[in-house]
């Protein structure tokens, strides 16, 4: 009886950790689009400052959903568990190189500084995504849609709040182009997934 209610209690921390953490990720989407957004150096300083202010709630959600996934799921990090486990040291690399960054960008160059924000934006939603998928899926096809969905995901949010927050006319009606392609390809790929995992069971 105890071990269920820790079993359940251990689900629900890492889900609704895993939801915050997600929703907290518009950092590395905006991140992952900071040339595109910005435009030219001015304008990528704009996005930088502008994530600048936020991306300490998403590593501390990070953290906190790490050690809830290891109480909860010890065998995550256990090398035997193949996928899983490289997905979670690339997440965690990716994080902490962030990171890194934040901490003594005033020692990089802004081309270091810059590159290294976008490999985050890239490589921690995709990676984290499909970590998340490791938990319904063996078909490594399906682990990649999900990751993928949450890639866009975290671009569509990472678009709003930069749109919200940066007062730059050029910003805004290029965040305007590039949300309607995310928000394309967020919803054939999550909806794709969402028809997949339905019938899963039937199939």
């Amino acid at each position: 009886m105890i071990y269920e209610f820790l079993e359940q209690y251990g689900w629900l921390l890492v889900l609704v950790l895993g939801a915050l953490l997600v929703c907290l990720m518009f950092v590395q989407g905006a991140n992952s689009l900071l040339s595109s957004l910005g435009g030219d150096d001015e304008g990528r300083k704009l996005v930088i400052q502008s994530t600048a202010r936020k991306w300490k709630y998403t590593f501390i959600t990070f953290v906190l959903f790490g050690v809830a996934l290891y109480f909860s799921f010890p065998h995550f990090y256990s090398p035997s568990v193949g996928g899983a486990f490289w997905l979670w040291m690339v997440a965690v690399c990716s994080f902490v190189l962030q990171t890194l960054c934040y901490i003594i960008q005033n020692a990089l160059d802004s081309k270091t500084f810059r590159f290294f924000l976008v490999l985050n934006g890239y490589v921690g939603p995709l990676s984290l995504g499909s970590l998340l998928a490791t938990f319904f899926e063996d078909n490594s096809l399906w682990v990649l849609v999900l990751g993928l969905s949450v890639f866009f995901l975290t671009r569509i949010m990472g678009i709003l709040y930069v749109m919200n927050n940066v007062k730059d006319a050029d910003i805004r009606a290029r965040g305007r182009l590039r949300l309607l392609g995310s928000t394309i390809a967020f919803l054939v790929l999550f909806v794709s997934y969402l028809v997949h995992l339905l019938l899963k069971e039937i199939l």
